[in-house]
């Protein structure tokens, strides 16, 4: 039927699907209180993931962009994949109202230091539509370790439900159908700049069912680099 066509296609559960064709063609429908909550966290998230993504990005320092020279990351690629640089003062520090958002968001430990360690540039995961649900950070000098650091798995993020890049690669997948799958997103998004635009990257080592699923719908060929 429509609502598991709309689930397939879109790589979305039961509840989004729902609610996103109840947007579209405004049709109100009732959800318990529990979903309502759920979905208010879900929001909050967000937002706070997008406000940090910006302070990170407006945190840029010579040794970032030292680094971005070193993977010839072009200004425009930066600015589209929205990566940004972790300061030395913690979130709770330069935002203390916002502590609780950030405990919410798993960006910050409930002592009130940062998740992710200074001298990491940070990238933002986004979902097939956009949002910003996670990071993933590089430690640019080598004594930190490790040198990823992920978000931890939360309401927003799941790493084996996630394809990064997946919101700039669909289109591409689509018309080539195919689709080039990197490990890491460093590789994905230097796929980008040179005009590689069905590649997608993994969150860790294995292709999960789930992700498989998003991509059956559109293209059959896959490439494991």
């Amino acid at each position: 039927d429509i609502i598991e066509f709309y689930q397939r296609y879109t790589g979305k559960d039961f509840t989004e699907t729902m609610l996103d064709l109840s947007k579209k063609f405004n049709i109100e429908i009732e959800v318990s209180e529990e979903i309502k909550r759920q979905f208010k966290i879900r929001e909050i998230m967000l937002k706070t993931n997008s406000f940090v993504c910006d302070f990170y990005q407006n945190n840029i320092n010579q040794d970032a962009l030292s680094y971005y020279a070193k993977r010839r990351f072009d200004a425009e690629t930066i600015k589209k994949w929205r990566i940004g640089f972790v300061p030395n003062l913690t979130l709770t520090q330069s935002f203390a109202n916002y502590t609780e958002l950030f405990k919410i968001s798993n960006l910050c430990y409930d002592n009130g230091n940062n998740y992710f360690s200074t001298n990491r540039i940070s990238i933002p995961f986004m979902d097939q539509d956009g949002h910003i649900v996670g990071f993933t950070t590089r430690a640019i000098v080598d004594d930190i370790k490790p040198k990823y650091l992920h978000s931890k798995a939360s309401d927003v993020f799941k790493k084996d439900d996630l394809l990064y890049g997946f919101n700039f690669a669909k289109a591409s997948i689509k018309e080539s159908k195919s689709v080039l799958i990197t490990e890491g997103q460093i590789d994905c998004i230097r796929a980008h700049q040179f005009g590689i635009e069905n590649c997608i990257a993994l969150s860790g080592h294995a292709l999960s069912d789930k992700q498989v699923t998003k991509l059956k719908s559109i293209c059959k060929n896959y490439y494991l680099i």
